[in-house]
């Protein structure tokens, strides 16, 4: 129980940093969005079509999309919908969505996917950064 209650905190971590990149891109290039709106994939796709084609936005956009919007979306099902900690009971009491060995397997796996996401974390900031830069000028 305490296990999967860590890898709840460790989702939402991943889901608060990711956050914090998109107020970070959202301080200082313009987006058009009202501050309540500002998360990170709103403020990815509502960057200008000319810092579209900068090559720090493709990389971040792309990393963003194919490795962490997958992790954000389970983080958004733990907080809204159902915690990994009752889901993996319902699982294993209901005898629903495979055997045990394939839970065990999942739950193992996550200190490496988590490994993972703070490397892409690291290279996002980097990258948010570089963008910025890159588009030498900050919101008016």
């Amino acid at each position: 129980v305490r296990y999967l209650s860590y890898a709840s905190v460790l989702h939402h971590a991943v889901y608060n940093f990711w956050d914090r990149i998109g107020d970070l891109i959202y301080s200082f290039l313009k987006t058009g969005l009202p501050e309540e709106s500002v998360y990170v994939s709103r403020v990815l796709n509502n960057l200008p079509p000319v810092t579209k084609q900068s090559r720090y936005y493709i990389e971040l956009n792309e990393m963003y999309v194919k490795q962490v919007a997958c992790l954000i979306n389970d983080r958004n099902t733990d907080a809204h919908i159902k915690s990994f900690t009752t889901d993996s009971f319902y699982r294993i009491i209901l005898a629903k969505g495979g055997d045990q060995a394939t839970q065990t397997e999942r739950k193992m796996s996550l200190p490496e996917l988590f490994l993972e996401q703070i490397e892409f974390a690291h290279k996002g900031f980097s990258l948010a950064l570089a963008l910025i830069q890159d588009q030498g000028v900050p919101k008016s």
